[in-house]
């Protein structure tokens, strides 16, 4: 019997810590109360930011709403209502939202614990060397940095992140689907480049500049204006996507990206063609196996040959780079000033080894 060590993270955490703590019942619906009590100036903007990766437990939001209870003055609630003044949000997007700092805030949790160790120590050292707040402090957001953590660096050897583990212990409970939902779409989510073709409210109409893709998205602030180039994550949810977090905008142009592209694309095959040639060229060792080992040995390759075809290795580049640091690298490294506090990016990355990843 394997030890517990040699299991995937996901089943060891299961072992060890409730789905209940991680994402209380009833998570979502305090989420929607505190924000509305904020917009009625119930709450002190400061005391729920929603910003704040670290302030969306469940301690802040209970914290929050019994603050809420209080009745400030006249004057302190006028306050509250100007700097809690924002455009409203239209309801499906509040609801993704909702769903997204609970997630956020649950796989945060989840790298406090032994089996993610790594990923809080990984996230101490880009807090001390990057200070990740977005500009003028920084050019690396706070969000991105968050998110690059939960969901593309792996870990252990069923090469897992929070949000897989997270959509691992999710499966089976019809109560908290939409959780499971999202909870998928982060896992599998990635960065990618898109072109703004049309903006309107929290409405915004882009097209992927790898294959011309147009999509619709939901915005949660407006901060594109037609004709951006991005560099962004999309999460689908509940037959919508959203654009969460502020995106990267880029000054390089179209035609620059997508030759970039094409050479992490023709790197991933030519590496892959080196590996075939030399699998071919090893035929005695072949001959001592079982026909049983021939065939799992033909399946492995099978399954690494596909995982190395051109779409699926500019996939995964887009999503892990060529190390753990690779776009927070290229982030900092081209970095080109700011529009409204949207960081500006120069350039293409440096492509140097196995860009592929």
């Amino acid at each position: 019997m394997p030890s517990l060590r040699h299991e995937p993270i996901a089943l060891q955490i299961a072992q060890q810590v409730s789905l209940d703590a991680l994402l209380p019942a009833g998570v979502l619906d305090r989420m929607r109360l505190a924000q509305e009590a904020r917009e009625r100036g119930e709450i002190d903007p400061d005391d729920l930011d929603w910003d704040d990766f670290d302030g969306v437990d469940e301690l802040s939001l209970d914290e929050a709403l019994e603050r809420a209870e209080q009745e400030p003055s006249a004057e302190e609630l006028e306050r509250r209502r100007e700097l809690a003044k924002e455009p409203p949000l239209p309801e499906d997007v509040r609801r993704f939202m909702w769903h997204y700092r609970a997630l956020t805030s649950a796989a945060y949790d989840l790298i406090g614990g032994p089996q993610l160790d790594r990923l809080a120590r990984l996230y101490d050292r880009l807090e001390q060397e990057l200070k990740p707040s977005g500009p003028p402090e920084s050019p690396v957001y706070e969000s991105y940095a968050v998110q690059h953590v939960l969901s593309d660096v792996q870990v252990g050897l069923a090469r897992e992140t929070p949000y897989s583990v997270l959509a691992r212990l999710l499966q089976g409970d019809p109560e908290r689907a939409s959780l499971l939902e999202l909870a998928r779409s982060l896992a599998d989510s990635h960065q990618d480049l898109y072109r703004v073709l049309a903006v309107q409210g929290s409405h915004a109409e882009l097209q992927r500049l790898r294959d011309g893709s147009p999509l619709s998205v939901r915005t949660i602030s407006e901060f594109l204006q037609p004709e951006d180039r991005l560099l962004a994550r999309l999460l689908p949810f509940e037959g919508a996507t959203y654009l969460a977090d502020a995106p990267y905008l880029l000054q390089a142009s179209g035609d620059e990206w997508l030759t970039y592209l094409a050479r992490v694309a023709g790197d991933a095959a030519a590496a892959a063609g080196e590996a075939s040639a030399a699998r071919q060229a090893r035929p005695a060792a072949q001959a001592r196996l079982s026909p049983k080992q021939r065939s799992r040995l033909r399946q492995q390759r099978q399954r690494a040959e596909r995982a190395q075809t051109p779409e699926l290795a500019l996939l995964r580049h887009l999503k892990f780079g060529s190390s753990e640091r690779f776009w927070l690298d290229f982030i900092v490294e081209h970095y080109a000033g700011q529009r409204d506090g949207i960081a500006c990016l120069a350039g293409v990355p440096r492509l140097t080894g196995a860009a592929a990843g």
